[in-house]
């Protein structure tokens, strides 16, 4: 998968991306000539939700009378309360939250 610099609003994953000084195309979100991640060549973004994932408490992990109303995927809730990705749909920060954190993702497939 290949995201970019412009997938992101969160600053410190910018820089990242930026350090790399890698262009490229981005399919992601279609832009051309931006700064582009590579996860099949890539490593240094790996692991980087996985802090993140982990304050979170799988749905069958809940207390039987936890409000569903209050129930949400963690997706939703990085692209709502976070400000990380930038103009992101649900489905996209989903593949790349899957990707990056793709150890973590077997343990808390409830979340996403």
């Amino acid at each position: 998968m290949i995201i970019c610099n412009e997938c992101f609003y969160d600053t410190e994953i910018k820089a990242r991306i930026l350090a790399a000084n890698k262009m490229g195309s981005c399919p992601m979100c279609d832009i051309d000539n931006v700064f582009i991640y590579n996860t099949e060549e890539d490593t240094y973004l790996k692991g980087i939700f996985d802090k993140i994932i982990s304050i979170y408490t799988p749905k069958d992990a809940l207390p039987t009378n936890f409000p569903t109303s209050r129930q949400t995927f963690i997706k939703d809730e990085l692209m709502n309360n976070w400000r990380i990705f930038n103009n992101l749909k649900p489905e996209q920060i989903y593949e790349i939250i899957i990707t990056l954190s793709a150890e973590l993702y077997d343990n808390f497939i409830n979340l996403l």
